[in-house]
Formats: structure tokens, C-alpha cells, sequence
């Protein structure tokens, strides 16, 4: 005899002549026998059904931004959602939950199941297991002891969670249509189930890499329902930043400074800022810590010497190694008539790669002139190492920026050496480039194909005292044409300013090099 609350839809696949509604709301003949519109044949029933109903959900990292963007080395937490909805007629017996992992960009030696919920009873795998049988008890709110097999197929990337309804008293398959371990949630959250998982990205994906997941959950023999998919981006590469300047830059002797910074990142976007200052060359200390704002005041002291840098970190957590050198250095106080100026950088235009030049080594010249009305000297190659600085920029994230290294030995000039006032002392640099944006050559026909850029700041600091006129400093550097009046060494140089040259006839273009790759 069929209960008189109605059928299950399995109960009614298995009633002879029957199939359920389109609605699966009712078990109805299949038509395969002529039924009068009153008829007490049982092959002409129509018999209400009882059923589970899944709503469901999935989420996994939040990230960063739309994209979600996640960096690697960093497990990725997976949660898949399912209930009972309230309207439901039956609880549920059998569930089974899926998710297939992308087997490209996750790595499943990594993965590790995570808590299972069901109503408010916990069942915690142990930690790192990739599978798991056990289950819970849970009489006395419902007469069902709960098993649950999980695990994850390797070969597949497929993992499964099996929840059964057992008869407490054979510990076999449930058979009592009113009785199963998930009820229709009308007391939230007796008809809730969650369970959890986490999987590390695969080691090397480049930024930009999706990681695109979606479950599957079926109730007892219902059709599969999918959870939406749920998206993270990859984030591979660390941000950038530096402190660009310290004003005012005209005022040697100035006390009340405001320290400016800024910074680049590819992926999702720079999170916050710590920038950090050392005394006379001592331990460094924060200045700023985990800021967006991308200025600070600093109050100085005359006679002391600052040295500044910023680290970023993304809005994926990945975060920028400290730079081995302060990125400005700045002198309060006893900079005179100090003045020393970057005039000219001097680089291969093309650089050119091929199977048997795989790597190139570029040299570049920056040229400093003695603004000075005295002599300077660079006593040792420590001095300049810290006099003039070469950063090299690169054009497009598909090559990484180049570090420029002092050159040793010739053209090199020997040290010690004495600079006179006005004369120019040129600092060698190599540059080791093997790496195009792209293969092509700039030119009319084909402009913006360039690499690197070049930049160039000279730092009076590395002789022990400030620069009193800091704007001639940095290169390129644009001026009014024709040339401004430099205040040194006797208020007579005129300054085009530094760089490429431009249409007007003064200097200040970006200085650029462009790779080509040959077979």
C-alpha cells in the first residue's frame, strides 16, 4: 500500500504504467493504458509526489576585484552549498555532490578535504586527506545514521561526496520515505549541507591564468542540478614601486619635506604602500605602513641624510621585495653651491638577439657634469655605485626590466678621480638584455615597437653633503625651450635638458631601446 502522503520519484518510476509530471509534482500514467477520466484502475492513478528540492551554491576565494584575482602558492578554499528548500516533501536520502577540477591549472597532489556540514552537525576529515569515509549519528532529531563517502580521482580530477540515509537498526539503505538525513529546511539549518575543500593553483601559471569551477549535486534520482561557476584569476607577479621624489626638491636646507611615492602592478592592482626611511645610513624604519596614499610629511634635521623607499603589495597579497638600495637619498642642510647634473644617456638604439647571441650585453653611459664651482672627487667604486644610479624599464609585461651593473674596468675611469667645475665624468653601465617584447623593429612603418626605457639620477648625497640645485638631477628632463639659466656654477650654463632630442631643440624624449630577434 502507497503511503497516503504520496510517492517518492523513484517510487513512482518503479509503479507500473506511471511516470512523473513535468512539474514533478505528480506521478501520472504514462499513457501506455486507456484511463477514463473517473477510473479506480491503479495503472490510472494519479498520486501526489513527495520529493527533496536543491537550491545550492558555490564559492572559493574571494580575491581581489571582479576578476578575483589570486596569487599561486596560496590554497584556494572551495565551498559547495546545498538545501532542502522548505517547500520540499520529503527529506532527502541520497545525495551525491561533484566537482571537476581543471586538471591544467590545479594541483591535485595539493588538494585536501575540508569540513562537511549537514544541519548544525560537523563532520571534520582529518587534515590533508584527499579521501574520507565516516559519517554522523543523527538520531534524536531524525531516526537516520548518516554515511558519507568522499574523494578525489586523480586520474579524473573528479571529486565526489556520497551522503546515505541508513536504517539505524540494519545500518542498510534507508527505505522509509519519511525519514532521511536532510529534511525540507523549514527550521533552517536542519535543511542545510555545505561541504568544503581547498587545491593550490599549479606552480608556474602565468598572470592572467582563469581558474573557472562549478558542481554538480544530484537528490536522490532527480536530475542533476549545476551550482554557477565560480571565477579567480591568477595573479603571478609581484607590484612595483619607489619613492620618486622628496620636496621641496629645490631647497637643500629645508626641514618640512613631504616624501611622494607611486607604484605599478599587472595584475590586481596596488593594495597598499609601506615606505620606510634610514638616518645617516642606519637601520631603516617605517615611515608609512599599508597605505594607499601615495604622500607622507617627514620633519628633517639639518646635518642628517635620509634614505627612502616603498614596497607594494597587490590586491592579491603578493608583495614586492625591498630594493637593495634606498631609492632617494636626501641631505638637509650643508649643500652650499653643490650641483651636479645628469646630461646625457648614451645606449644602443637596436639590440639584436639571434640562436647564436641569445643574450646581449649593452653598455650604456650616463654623463655627469660638475655644476659645482669647485672640484669634486668619487674616491671609490662604493662612492659611485651610489653617485649615479641607471634604471631600465621595460616596455611591455612579457620581459621582465633588465638590472643595469656598474661596468668594470675600461671605459671605466679609474678610481680615485677628481671632476673640475664644469667638466663631465661618464659612468658605465652594463645592461644584459635577452628578452624582446616583440620581434619586430622600430621604425615608420612599424613605431611603438621599442623594449626598455632608460632613465638616469645622479645623487650628490654619495659625496657626503646635499645638492643645492636638484632639478637637473634626473634624466630625461624637459626644460622651455630654448634652455633654462642654471644657477651654477657661475649663472651662465644654459640647460636644453637631457634625453632624446626633440622637434623644439631641446632634450627630454624618452631614451628607448629596441629589440630585434633575428633567426
Amino acid at each position: 500500500k502507497k503511503p497516503p502522503n504520496g510517492l517518492t520519484p523513484g517510487e513512482c518510476r518503479d509503479l507500473p504504467h506511471h511516470k512523473p509530471s513535468a512539474d514533478g509534482k505528480t506521478c501520472i500514467p504514462d499513457g501506455s493504458q486507456k484511463c477514463a477520466i473517473i477510473s479506480t484502475d491503479p495503472d490510472c492513478l494519479r498520486i501526489p509526489i513527495r520529493d527533496s528540492a536543491d537550491p545550492n551554491a558555490k564559492a572559493g576565494s574571494g580575491g581581489s576585484g571582479p576578476e578575483r584575482f589570486v596569487p599561486v602558492g596560496t590554497p584556494m578554499p572551495y565551498m559547495i552549498a546545498f538545501e532542502n528548500l522548505p517547500s520540499a516533501t520529503a527529506p532527502a536520502q541520497t545525495v551525491v555532490v561533484t566537482d571537476q577540477l581543471d586538471t591544467g591549472v590545479l594541483d591535485l597532489d595539493s588538494f585536501s578535504l575540508g569540513p562537511i556540514l549537514v544541519g548544525d552537525v560537523g563532520i571534520t576529515p582529518p587534515p590533508g586527506q584527499a579521501s574520507f569515509s565516516g559519517g554522523a549519528d543523527l538520531r534524536p532529531a531524525h531516526n537516520v545514521v548518516l554515511r558519507v563517502d568522499a574523494g578525489l580521482d586523480k586520474a579524473t580530477g573528479i571529486v565526489t561526496w556520497s551522503f546515505t540515509s541508513l536504517d539505524p537498526a540494519t545500518m542498510e539503505t534507508l527505505t522509509d520515505p519519511d525519514e532521511g538525513f536532510l529534511p525540507p529546511n523549514t527550521n533552517p539549518p536542519a535543511g542545510d549541507a555545505q561541504v568544503h575543500f581547498s587545491v593550490l593553483p599549479k606552480a608556474g601559471l602565468a598572470s592572467g591564468t582563469e581558474i573557472r569551477n562549478h558542481a554538480r549535486i544530484v537528490f536522490e534520482t532527480n536530475a542533476p542540478i549545476d551550482t554557477p561557476e565560480w571565477l579567480n584569476t591568477v595573479d603571478a607577479s609581484a607590484p612595483s614601486s619607489q619613492v620618486e621624489r622628496v620636496d621641496p626638491a629645490d631647497d637643500c636646507n629645508a626641514t618640512d619635506l613631504t616624501v611622494h611615492w607611486a607604484g605599478t602592478d599587472t595584475g590586481s592592482g596596488i593594495g597598499s604602500y609601506s615606505v620606510f626611511v634610514s638616518t645617516d645610513g642606519g637601520q631603516f624604519q617605517p615611515l608609512a605602513s599599508d597605505t594607499t596614499d601615495t604622500s607622507v610629511p617627514f620633519i628633517a634635521e639639518v646635518g642628517r641624510t635620509y634614505g627612502f623607499y616603498s614596497v607594494a603589495a597587490d590586491g592579491a597579497g603578493n608583495s614586492e621585495v625591498p630594493p637593495a638600495a634606498p631609492d632617494v637619498v636626501r641631505a638637509v642642510g650643508g649643500c652650499g653651491s653643490n650641483d651636479l647634473a645628469v646630461t646625457k644617456i648614451s645606449a644602443p638604439k637596436t639590440v639584436t638577439l639571434n640562436a647564436k647571441n641569445p643574450t646581449v650585453v649593452a653598455r650604456v653611459a650616463v654623463k655627469i657634469q660638475n655644476r659645482s664651482p669647485h672640484a669634486e672627487t668619487v674616491s671609490d667604486a662604493g662612492v659611485l655605485a651610489q653617485l649615479v644610479d641607471l634604471d631600465v624599464q621595460s616596455l611591455a609585461p612579457s620581459c621582465a626590466a633588465p638590472v643595469a651593473v656598474l661596468h668594470v674596468g675600461k671605459p671605466q675611469k679609474p678610481l680615485p678621480v677628481t671632476v673640475k667645475s664644469k667638466k663631465t665624468l661618464t659612468v658605465v653601465f652594463d645592461v644584459t638584455i635577452g628578452c624582446a617584447n616583440d620581434p619586430l623593429k622600430s621604425s615608420a612603418k612599424n613605431p611603438g615597437h621599442e623594449d626598455y626605457s632608460l632613465s638616469a639620477t645622479v645623487h650628490h648625497s654619495a659625496l657626503g653633503s646635499g645638492d643645492a640645485h636638484s632639478v637637473d638631477d634626473v634624466c630625461p628632463r624637459q626644460v622651455t625651450p630654448p634652455g633654462v639659466v642654471d644657477p651654477f656654477p657661475n649663472g651662465k650654463l644654459i640647460d636644453k635638458g637631457c634625453g632624446a632630442k626633440k622637434a623644439d631643440k631641446t632634450f627630454g624624449a624618452p631614451i628607448l631601446v629596441d629589440v630585434v630577434v633575428k633567426n
